[in-house]
């Protein structure tokens, strides 16, 4: 079984995966990881407990907010751990790609979500006098 967690600093993993059930109803392989939101709570206890309760057979796939932020340094850490993954610069459109492909080999599914997660990032403005421009022209 694979298992997808969304792991954010505060809040952001409930806020965005609301979206995901408002677009794609509700997956039960998929949950929040909230850092930060309880005084008291060590990060690395908490990752642990989280991981400790997932079968050392199943995937994961952890979707983290930032590269080098303490939640995803903290997962990195584990990456000794057989079947973690983890992919940083959580957004929607990756997230939607993750869980629409839960099924698919892990890597086509990393690929794949990475792929729509860089197209889906777009400068609007000159697309509406109809010229796009490059974000390497910033």
């Amino acid at each position: 079984m694979r298992h997808i967690i969304v792991a954010t600093h505060g809040k952001f993993a409930e806020g965005i995966l609301d979206s995901v059930r408002l677009i794609m109803g509700e997956h039960k392989e998929v949950q929040p990881f909230c850092a930060f939101v309880e005084q008291g709570v060590n990060l690395n206890d908490q990752v642990d407990a989280l991981l400790s309760s997932i079968p050392e057979t199943d995937e994961i796939l952890v979707a983290v907010d930032l590269m080098g932020g303490s939640v995803c340094n903290e997962f990195i850490r584990r990456l000794d751990r057989p079947g973690l993954n983890i992919v940083a610069g959580l957004n929607l459109a990756m997230l939607l790609e993750m869980i629409a492909n839960v099924d698919l080999p892990i890597d086509d599914v990393i690929r794949s979500a990475v792929e729509l997660s860089r197209e889906s990032i777009v400068y609007c403005n000159p697309l509406a006098v109809g010229t796009p421009v490059e974000c390497d022209s910033f």
